[in-house]
């Protein structure tokens, strides 16, 4: 079974690992936060903000489940 940080997209994974940020859950959903925003950076790696936007929907997919299974008796 694939751990949450080998099932992010690998576009946006890579990317972020090539600018030598920390490979952490919470690293990369900051960074995934800047690059999905609507005023993020304008000029960055073809399909970046797209891959970002993907990566974070699953990040917070993952903390609902976590959440929900943590409340569950």
């Amino acid at each position: 079974m694939k751990t949450l940080l080998e099932s992010l997209p690998a576009r946006f994974r890579e990317d972020h690992a090539e600018r030598g940020l920390p490979d952490t859950v919470e690293s990369i959903k900051a960074d995934a936060e800047y690059y999905a925003d609507a005023d993020g950076p304008d000029e960055c790696p073809k399909g970046i903000k797209q891959s970002a936007r993907a990566t974070l929907r699953k990040i917070v997919k993952a903390e609902i489940v976590a959440s929900k299974l943590s409340t569950t008796p």
